[in-house]
């Protein structure tokens, strides 16, 4: 069985919970977190204070992720030193991983060949200068953004260096566009830097009603982690479920809930 360590999002609190989503993931039994990109921003100048949180709770930083802002001729340089700069504060930390994601689209406006190009050529020259600072860029499908369906993504690996750009799988994403995350892995594994592991169940609601807590929709998650094993997966598994923050809702029991899955039926972590 392959080994891997075992992280959750802290996208399920409130940003200003920040510390109590750390606590709470710690105490479960989770080996990391990852973060968006305003956490990096908000301990840039106090790096020391952030990794003394992480030792406090004995957490590493799997990944930091943010959204990809449309990009003009006048935004694109400082859209790429944001980046960089989160790339700087990962490495400053110990994480890995910058996961991005593509642009949202304007309904009912079809992307130009041009636009796709510039993400294209955005994504290769960060995902270089990133491994600079030994650090991978993993792009990350999402739905409603210029690289959703099965032919944005394969088309995106094809044209992004396979060296310096790879994939954060999303299990959910993956299934509501009638990929196979199982299947998509054995096929690109080389390319999938990433794991994002979030249920999903086909029903008729809208996309965010459809996501469930791990076990309780209908990905294949067994399948999928014959698939990692098969090809000695050895990144980070980060747990997920991107629902608005609503008092009603519970972050710290669908981390549990994730945790139990993800060690009891699937067998994951050291």
């Amino acid at each position: 069985m392959f080994e891997t360590q075992l992280a959750y999002h802290t996208d399920g609190w409130p940003p200003e919970d920040l510390v109590y989503s750390m606590h709470e993931i710690s105490q479960m039994g989770f080996d990391g977190i990852e973060v968006t990109w305003s956490v990096a921003e908000s301990y840039a100048d106090r790096i020391d204070v952030f990794m003394e949180m992480l030792h406090d709770e004995g957490l590493e930083l799997a990944a930091i992720d943010s959204p990809l802002w449309l990009l003009t001729p006048d935004s694109k340089e400082d859209e790429k030193e944001r980046f960089m700069a989160m790339g700087r504060f990962a490495a400053a930390v110990g994480a890995q991983v910058i996961v991005l994601m593509a642009p949202r689209k304007w309904p009912d406006m079809a992307i130009s060949g041009e636009e796709w190009k510039t993400v294209v050529d955005f994504a290769n020259e960060l995902g270089s200068e990133l491994n600079e600072l030994g650090i991978r860029l993993a792009f990350h499908p999402e739905i409603d953004t210029w690289i959703d369906t099965r032919t944005e993504i394969e088309d995106f690996l094809k044209h992004t260096a396979k060296e310096s750009v790879g994939l954060c799988l999303d299990t959910a994403q993956m299934t509501h566009n009638r990929i196979n995350p199982a299947n998509f892995y054995l096929r690109f594994a080389p390319r999938v830097y990433h794991l994002h592991l979030k249920d999903y169940s086909r029903n008729r609601q809208s996309y965010p009603k459809r996501l469930k807590p791990l076990g309780k929709g209908s990905v294949d998650f067994k399948a999928l982690v014959k698939a990692l094993d098969k090809k000695d997966y050895s990144g980070w598994v980060v747990g997920e479920l991107d629902l608005p923050h609503d008092k009603k809702l519970n972050p710290g029991g669908y981390a549990k809930t994730a945790h139990d899955y993800s060690i009891q039926t699937l067998d994951l972590g050291l």
